[in-house]
């Protein structure tokens, strides 16, 4: 089962890749909003550090 999972992501990201690169701009939009949910991320797990735990 596992093994059919992976290989339907391959073959999505594949495709993926394929439209992302006929369109650059799309590539620049993925980029910015992959940097800001990583961001945002950041944020949530650094305010989420026990008061003990502070320095």
């Amino acid at each position: 089962m596992s093994m059919l999972v992976n290989s339907i992501i391959i073959v999505v990201a594949g495709s993926i890749s394929a439209l992302l690169q006929a369109r650059p701009r799309w590539v620049a939009w993925q980029r910015r909003i992959t940097g800001t949910l990583l961001g945002a991320v950041t944020v949530v797990l650094a305010r989420q550090i026990p008061e003990r735990a502070r320095v």
